[in-house]
C-alpha cells in the first residue's frame, strides 16, 4: 500500500490452450475426446460448463493491470464458472 503496489490475483480454472489438451491426454489417454474430457473437467460449474478462453484471461489481467483497479487490493478474481459456488458449504 505504503508504496503504491496492488497485489490482486487471477484463479482460472481450466482454460482452452495446449496445456490443457494435455492434461487431458494425460488424465484420458485416449479414451475421451476433447468434449468429453472439457465436459468431466467442467462439471462442477455453474455456468456453461466449457473452459475459459485464453482472450477471457487476457482481458480479465488487462483491466486488473489499468487505473480501474487502482483501488483494489488483495482480490481474488476467480474465472472458474462457478465451480467456487458450487463447492462451497
Amino acid at each position: 500500500g505504503p508504496y503504491g503496489i496492488n497485489c490482486n490475483y487471477l484463479a482460472p480454472g481450466g482454460v482452452d490452450t495446449d496445456m490443457m489438451l494435455r492434461i487431458e491426454h494425460s488424465t484420458f489417454g485416449d479414451t475421451k475426446t476433447h468434449e468429453e474430457a472439457m465436459a468431466v473437467f467442467c462439471d462442477a460449474q455453474c455456468f456453461d460448463k466449457r473452459y475459459a478462453m485464453p482472450e477471457e484471461v487476457a482481458f480479465m489481467a488487462t483491466v486488473m493491470a489499468s487505473e480501474w483497479m487502482s483501488h483494489t487490493s488483495g482480490a481474488r478474481i476467480p474465472m472458474d464458472g462457478g465451480v467456487q459456488e458450487v463447492l462451497r458449504p
